[in-house]
């Protein structure tokens, strides 16, 4: 089977072979796997910055993995652990907030 992706900008899926034809590099995308639960979406944090949003659902999927990640800083009963998880929730909602304002913020 395929792999498939969904294109953050416009929510589209989007297959593998769509992608190389269309010349569109696959860390600007988010890759889905199909599992017995529903769709599972790949977020790489680090892409972020390579990506456009405007679609609603994609922005709602981030609030949450953004959320998630928050929470789990939170429970985590290791510092170390629960600052990695800290840290990387704020830059997520900071990636976000950059790409929907046009703004850069500092890292506090």
């Amino acid at each position: 089977m395929e792999r498939m992706f969904i294109d953050p900008y416009s929510g589209d899926m989007k297959t593998e072979s769509e992608l190389i034809q269309d010349n569109i590099e696959f860390d600007t995308m988010f890759e889905v796997f199909d599992s017995d639960d529903g769709l599972i979406f790949d977020i790489v944090p680090e892409n972020l910055e390579k990506m456009r949003f405007k679609d609603h659902r994609v922005l709602k999927l981030l609030t949450e993995f953004a959320r998630t990640l928050a929470v789990k800083a939170f429970e985590s009963d290791d510092a170390e652990e629960a600052e990695e998880w800290a840290s990387t929730a704020a830059y997520v909602s900071k990636v976000m907030m950059e790409k929907l304002t046009d703004k850069k913020f500092q890292k506090h």
